[in-house]
């Protein structure tokens, strides 16, 4: 996963944070998206610590989150 994409997915939650269930589903494929990526071993080290970093910030964006 490269940065740019996350950079996108995390601007796409920002544009969506007003209806919340739109909003957490998409966190929750952005994270979903990030751990395959380390699993498959597209990332690794400290590029993957400074785009965890990036992919927690989704954690200060304003909206509902719940689970069923």
């Amino acid at each position: 996963m490269k940065t740019a994409e996350i950079k996108a997915r995390i601007k796409n939650i920002e544009i969506h944070r007003e209806d919340d269930e739109c909003a957490h589903g998409l966190e929750d494929g952005l994270y979903q998206r990030f751990i395959r990526s380390i699993a498959d071993g597209d990332v690794g080290g400290i590029v993957a610590r400074r785009q965890a970093q990036l992919v927690l910030t989704t954690e200060k964006i304003d909206f509902g989150r719940w689970t069923a």
